[in-house]
């Protein structure tokens, strides 16, 4: 390689060679021929050439560094966009289990509720079925019927009463959860609030009294479904604080901008030590097996996405409110974006 050089710089009648070297790497070489003024090249000339060499020298470098920094970049911007995704993705999922687990423990006493009118029903059609009988036979024999027809007009009412009641479950278990609506709507959060009470009604029975202080709110555009997990969350928190016995207060109020939602119970609180914790995720003041320390933080992301805020406090007196505020257009990121 040496003796290549020197031929190929030898037919270029080359009088000096510079070296461009960036620390002990030689990136190049200046090749200087005669001057055309025929004089000898000098002790300034070569140093002239030599600073010449050291500034081409950091300029190279600084264009490859910049080129790798360009190609770094890239491969990062989409090595963040990956991430990203599978960050949401990871979200999403983490989000519909909680939800299901939720909903599992509503429906159960969902089921129970819905136990007590079907059952109802029917011992009224068993009843229904011998008045029938007894019509038939009384018009037969040529006998006064009335008593029997009054019978079975009350039967057929209750029965109405029944399947009114499980129709009326099963229509706010629907909306609830909104399995066929997955899209922004302006919705009366005092309808939302009232139908997940009544879902989680069972939840109640004992010694837990439910208080609604509901003022006329303006409709919030809004995912409803996602913020019936809120209020499921929250007023099941509640009813586990609570253990059976207590009082759950829930206010709404109007705000210039947007709406305040407040979920208070006389529980025992939050310890101090865990309310600056307490929305981040696997945090819970639960015994190991009674929550997965997300539904709070669920609920907090919820909020947020939709503009709001999520706050907590433990007033002296004793207990917990959770104060939800939200604008009256709440529409979630993901979907302004």
């Amino acid at each position: 390689t040496r003796d290549a050089s020197r031929d190929f710089f030898d037919g270029l009648e080359v009088k000096l060679l510079v070296p461009i070297l960036f620390g002990v790497d030689l990136l190049g070489v200046i090749a200087v021929g005669g001057k055309l003024s025929g004089e000898l090249l000098g002790a300034d000339d070569r140093q002239l050439l030599r600073t010449l060499a050291n500034q081409s020298a950091i300029a190279i470098e600084n264009a490859q560094a910049f080129d790798e920094i360009a190609k770094l970049n890239e491969t990062l911007e989409a090595r963040v966009d990956e991430r990203t995704w599978e960050l949401k993705s990871a979200q999403t999922q983490l989000m519909q289990s909680e939800k299901m687990r939720s909903l599992g423990q509503l429906v159960a006493g969902v089921a129970h509720e819905l136990n007590n009118p079907i059952g109802f029903v029917h011992a009224n059609l068993q009843l229904l079925d011998g008045y029938i009988g007894r019509l038939i036979r009384a018009q037969e024999a040529g006998e006064d019927a009335q008593k029997v027809r009054e019978a079975i007009k009350k039967l057929m009412s209750r029965r109405r009463e029944g399947t009114e009641r499980v129709k009326r479950i099963v229509l706010d278990l629907r909306t609830f959860s909104r399995m066929d609506q997955a899209e922004v709507s302006e919705t009366d959060l005092n309808e939302e609030i009232d139908r997940t009470l009544g879902l989680m009604e069972p939840r109640f029975k004992g010694g837990v009294s439910v208080e609604r202080d509901f003022a006329e709110l303006p409709p919030v555009k809004c995912l409803p479904a996602q913020l019936n997990q809120v209020f499921m969350n929250l007023i099941m928190n509640s009813c586990d604080a609570l253990e059976g016995k207590g009082r759950i207060r829930i206010s709404t109020r109007p705000m210039p901008e947007g709406v305040l939602l407040e979920f208070e119970d006389d529980g025992p609180g939050i310890p101090e030590e865990m309310r600056n914790r307490i929305f981040d995720p696997f945090v819970t003041t639960k015994p190991v097996g009674r929550g997965t320390g997300l539904g709070l933080s669920i609920s907090h992301g919820i909020v947020e996405r939709h503009g709001g805020k999520l706050s907590v406090e433990c007033p002296p007196r004793g207990g917990t409110i959770f104060s939800i505020t939200l604008p009256l257009v709440a529409v979630p990121q993901e979907d302004a974006e």
